[in-house]
C-alpha cells in the first residue's frame, strides 16, 4: 500500500470519529435543554419565596436553549462538511460506504424529516415554548 493511500485512510479514521462526535453532540443538545430547564423550573417552582428578581431572570432557560440550538446548527454543519468530505475519500478508493449514500440522499425533503437534527429542534423548540409560557406564568 502506499503511503499516500496509507495517510487517506489514517484520514478517513480520524474524520469518521470526528464525525461520530458531532452526531452524540447533536443528540445531547436536546437533552441538555431539556435538563437545564427542568433543573431550574424546578428549583423556582420549589421554592417557598424567591428574592426580588428583575422578569429577564425567568427568561434565563429560554436564552440558554438558544443558544444550545445554535450550537445544534454548527454542529450540523459541520457534520455534513465532514460527511462530504468522507464521500470524497470513498469515492477516490471507489467503494459506497455510509457517506457517499449520506451525501446523494441528504439533499431532500424526506432526508430533512429523518435527520438528527429535525428531531433535535422539535425537542428544543418544545422546550424553548415551555420555558417562555413559564416565564410569563411567573412574572404575571
Amino acid at each position: 500500500m502506499e503511503k499516500k493511500d496509507e495517510f487517506r485512510i489514517a484520514e478517513f479514521n480520524a474524520l469518521r470519529a470526528q464525525l461520530l462526535d458531532r452526531v452524540k453532540a447533536i443528540e445531547a443538545a436536546g437533552m441538555t435543554g431539556a435538563g437545564i430547564s427542568g433543573a431550574f423550573w424546578a428549583w423556582v417552582l420549589s421554592a417557598e419565596s424567591l428574592p426580588q428578581v428583575p422578569a429577564i431572570f425567568f427568561f434565563i432557560p429560554a436564552i440558554l436553549v438558544v443558544i444550545l440550538t445554535l450550537r445544534l446548527f454548527t454542529l450540523d454543519r459541520q457534520r455534513i462538511r465532514l460527511a462530504n468530505y468522507l464521500a470524497k475519500v470513498e469515492r477516490q478508493f471507489e467503494v459506497e460506504g455510509w457517506e457517499v449514500s449520506f451525501a446523494d440522499k441528504s439533499r431532500g425533503f424526506k432526508h430533512f424529516l429523518m435527520s438528527v437534527r429535525l428531531q433535535q429542534v422539535l425537542v428544543l423548540a418544545t422546550v424553548l415554548l415551555a420555558n417562555i409560557v413559564g416565564a410569563f406564568y411567573k412574572m404575571s
